[in-house]
């Protein structure tokens, strides 16, 4: 009974009426972009979705050229991006009916200060959506489809031509047992999601699994960012509503330290645990991380002309010993791949003032003069493994290669997996 009483006084209450305004926005727009689902979910019931789906693919385009005047035409393609300018037309088209049925939700019906059932219908909606969307999700990580072990197409020595999606794919099909931890992960989530008793736990699940999956697809260029942090949206709505219980269960009040001493020796403990820890992570990035400084030669070079004793050696692939490209690394590395692809790595060490440069590697000691023509050109001369050698070296910009060119993309019109 006094449980009751409690839900009826803060039915009485009513809710503020920014509270109310976006709560109605919220519900119609839900509403427009998970229709019409269940329909096209459940077998038998594509006659019924299809309808739908096509009436988008008139109003979209349509939106696309005469209400937003885009410069081309919005294509339909069914590619696998989730993140194409059709996808992004949609959701604002959502969002303005979703605004407009919100006035008039408002005009009519102001005074309707509150609607548990209509937040309730809504909650269960989502739940399913969400729960349905997880355990799919999962299940293809659980069953390996969805991140296939590398195959043989991928195993050759291409990484710069490996878009960031695809190195994402890569990563994830290598190590099954990472894969398969996390769709079981979503599918807990998910399945805690269709009982209300367990719904707290489920949507605290799915906010943690989705944020991974929002941060992979942003930090990857995964065309599917508009569609996760719409699910990232509907784990965070589901939280909301037992937010107060769980910060309740996980922050527990403690009683304040009553002498000031006390407190300033436990600020003095923390500050003398954490500063060590970061002074040693900053030192770390600027000797071996990002920061540190690059040398003088850093880069990737191919090698145009390659001459033994004088005489130029041609660029076969049976050639062993005729060199294809050097690599100068950080931590004074360098990497040399010759014709057939074996590789041998040496410490390098450079002398800027007699433009020389010393390659060790174990017993091996070479010292090779260089020169730069100009900025994209590298000439080493001097005597390697018992032949005197003049190379000429183009050096390779980054941004040739797919992994760096790439960069960040709110709109892919097509899956860029490679």
């Amino acid at each position: 009974m006094l449980a009751r009483e409690v839900m009826a006084n803060a039915a009485d209450r009513g809710w503020p009426p920014a509270t109310r305004i976006g709560f109605r926005f919220l519900f119609c727009y839900v509403l427009l972009y998970l229709a019409p689902f269940p329909a096209g979910f459940v077998p038998g019931t594509g006659w019924i979705a299809a309808p739908y789906h096509r009436l988008w693919e008139v109003i979209v385009p349509w939106v696309g050229e005469h209400i937003l005047r885009l410069p081309r035409p919005i294509r339909i393609v069914h590619t696998g991006s989730g993140d194409t300018m059709f996808d992004y037309v949609l959701a604002l088209c959502f969002a303005v009916l979703a605004a407009a049925a919100t006035a008039a939700w408002c005009a009519l019906a102001w005074q309707a200060r509150r609607q548990p059932r209509l937040a309730a219908a809504l909650r269960v909606y989502v739940r399913y959506f969400l729960a349905r969307t997880l355990i799919l999700y999962g299940l293809v990580k659980v069953l390996k489809s969805q991140f296939g072990f590398p195959g043989p197409e991928l195993l050759w020595p291409a990484f710069g031509e490996t878009s960031p999606q695809g190195l994402l794919w890569k990563f994830m099909g290598y190590s099954t047992p990472y894969c398969i931890f996390t769709g079981v992960v979503e599918v807990v989530a998910g399945a805690l999601l269709l009982f209300r008793r367990t719904t707290p736990a489920g949507a605290l699940l799915s906010v943690a699994a989705l944020a991974q999956v929002v941060m992979l697809n942003l930090c990857y260029d995964v065309p599917v960012k508009l569609f996760s942090l719409h699910l990232l949206a509907m784990a965070g709505f589901l939280a909301a509503s037992d937010l107060r219980r769980l910060a309740a269960l996980l922050f527990a009040r403690v009683a304040p330290h009553r002498l000031p001493a006390l407190r300033a020796a436990k600020l003095a403990l923390v500050a003398g645990l954490i500063y060590p820890v970061l002074a040693l992570s900053v030192d770390a990035w600027r000797r071996w991380g990002d920061g540190a400084p690059r040398p003088a030669l850093y880069g990737l070079y191919e090698v145009e002309s390659f001459a033994v004793a004088g005489v130029e050696r041609a660029p076969l692939l049976t050639d062993p010993t005729r060199w294809r490209s050097i690599a100068v690394a950080r931590y004074g590395a360098l990497q040399l791949r010759f014709m057939d692809d074996a590789q041998d790595w040496f410490r390098i060490d450079d002398d800027p003032e007699r433009h020389t440069i010393v390659l060790t590697r174990f017993l091996e000691a070479y010292v090779l003069a260089y020169e730069r023509p100009d900025a994209d050109h590298l000439v080493l001369d001097g005597g390697f493994r018992g032949a005197r050698i003049h190379v000429r070296l183009r050096k390779v910009d980054e941004r040739e290669f797919l992994l760096v060119r790439q960069g960040f993309r709110w709109i892919n019109e097509d899956s860029p997996n490679r």
